[in-house]
């Protein structure tokens, strides 16, 4: 990110991003380079703070009109000496156990430096019920420090220096803001039942326990650029309003995604197997994409609902119950499946097209092994093998429903 000679309103829609994340609550600017600031963010400057100034000042973006300094000095500072960010929705003394003012009260309380080494410098702003904590480095959060603490609005790492957190830490919390970028593991169930009301990532998180966001909602955009493994339950119940990405994510333990509902187009794309109910009864509002696929475990997607198109372009098997119960209101897309397990597509319900162009085996056996069965009087195309016409799972499908069939 180049902004040296630049003014702020001639940054690039990347800079400003870039910005926005590096220095998402204070920057020191110069009283000019402020009122552009102002121009190029679309800032809120109806928002007033209380100062509160330390050996480094750290000035709230509407009221940072005190240090004559440039701006890429004070990016540089703020990316140097960055903090811990806690916005509360009242005073978090009793929360704590001790003033929320004093370093050593939050100290003691993340237990420092057994966990992690020591935050050496605080602000606190009174009227915002705002803490940012400076000089922290590789912490744990212990087991349910945090757990339903429900005057926790915000939480933002800018330092990278909360690294895992343990079990059910966050239970039960409705989030303004998310940011940590330092996390790269995440204990059993903690941030279930969490609201996230706005955009959140979890840049660093490779690997996220059972249980881990159940029965969470998040309102805004979320992102999961570094997750790897997500085990057993670790969605189940959750709710994804905005975009989601899981673009590394290679392993999903069973029931994973267990009643999950996406609200938008989402895809897998590093997942090459899937196991058993790992998607089952879950709720697809837009396309849903599992572009490398290559093998379905049972049941994984039956009871779900998919209001867009389905498509696993390069899966070869799918198992036992696959699809049981399910409704495709778009078209579903296996161009490449060689072998459907039995009772796979039974009871489901197809609104477009369905292509099986490469489907040979249908079932275990060359008789009726319920692939298809308790379809009957609807109305769909079927791109389909001639050589697969003769099987029985395949005639019954043709027999009691209106079929249009492509041979190839």
């Amino acid at each position: 990110m180049s902004i040296t000679g630049k003014k702020p309103s001639e940054f690039s829609p990347q800079t400003i991003s870039a910005l926005k994340t590096i220095l998402p609550n204070y920057i020191v600017v110069t009283i000019d380079e402020f009122k552009a600031l102002v121009a190029a963010l679309q800032l809120d400057l109806s928002v007033r703070y209380q100062i509160k100034e330390s050996k480094y000042i750290m000035v709230p973006i509407s009221d940072c009109l005190f240090l004559n300094e440039s701006l890429p000095q004070a990016i540089s500072r703020q990316s140097n000496y960055g903090y811990l960010s806690l916005v509360f929705t009242e005073d978090p003394s009793t929360f704590i156990g001790g003033a929320a003012n004093s370093l050593s009260s939050w100290n003691t309380f993340f237990d420092l430096p057994t966990n992690g080494t020591v935050f050496n410098e605080i602000t606190y702003q009174v009227t915002t019920f705002t803490v940012s904590l400076f000089g922290g480095s590789n912490i744990h959060l212990a087991d349910s420090i945090f757990n339903n603490c429900t005057i926790l609005k915000s939480i933002i790492d800018n330092i990278m220096c909360i690294t895992s957190i343990g079990l059910g830490v966050f239970y039960y919390i409705t989030f303004e803001n998310v940011s940590l970028s330092g996390v790269t593991d995440v204990g059993y169930m903690a941030f279930s039942n969490c609201i996230f009301n706005k955009s959140t990532s979890f840049l660093s998180l490779l690997t996220a326990s059972e249980l881990c966001f159940n029965n969470s909602q998040f309102n805004g955009d979320v992102s999961f650029p570094s997750l790897v493994s997500a085990s057993e339950w670790c969605f189940n119940n959750s709710h994804f309003v905005g975009d989601v990405s899981f673009p590394s994510l290679v392993s999903a333990g069973d029931r994973c995604f267990y009643l999950t509902y996406f609200d938008r187009d989402v895809s897998f794309s590093a997942l090459e197997a899937i196991d058993d109910y790992v998607f089952a009864e879950s709720l697809f509002q837009g396309a849903a994409s599992f572009p490398n696929v290559l093998t379905v475990g049972e049941g994984c997607f039956n009871y779900c609902l998919f209001d867009g198109d389905v498509s696993l372009p390069v899966a070869l098997s799918l198992g036992y119950q696959c699809f049981w119960g399910s409704i495709f209101r778009g078209a579903i897309s296996l161009p490449a499946l060689t072998a459907a397990g039995d009772a796979c597509f039974s009871s489901a319900t197809f609104s477009g097209a369905i292509s099986l162009p490469a489907l040979i085996t249908v079932g275990t056996t060359a008789g009726s092994n319920g692939v298809f069965s308790g379809i009957d009087s609807q109305t769909f195309t079927l791109t389909i093998p001639l050589a697969s016409m003769s099987d029985d799972d395949i005639a019954v499908l043709i027999t009691d429903n209106d079929v249009t069939v492509i041979n190839t």
